[in-house]
């Protein structure tokens, strides 16, 4: 089934009724209004939407551990220059 969530042609940015309206252009008239077929078709679109929700968190989560993290004072900066044009040695500068 995840293949045909593949082929929804949803982006994981759109919201739930996107992937749904993607599923209902899926399904054919006879399987949207048969009475009898309605279980299968909420199983259907709940497992859709349950694909939907895992691209989310997984995108979700990537862009967490991407994001650059703001610098705190326990963690290492950049190597100190030691020898440079402003560095101060404790004498004249000259």
């Amino acid at each position: 089934m995840y293949g045909t969530y593949l082929r929804l042609d949803v982006t994981v940015h759109d919201d739930w009724r996107a992937v749904v309206r993607a599923v209902s252009r899926k399904l054919n008239r006879r399987a949207l209004r048969d009475p009898k077929r309605r279980a299968a078709r909420k199983q259907f679109y709940r497992e859709m939407l349950a694909y939907h929700r895992q691209a989310q968190e997984m995108v979700a989560h990537w862009a967490a551990l991407i994001r650059p993290q703001s610098v705190h004072l326990s963690q290492p900066g950049p190597p100190a220059r030691s020898a440079g044009r402003f560095a101060f040695s404790g004498g004249s500068n000259g």
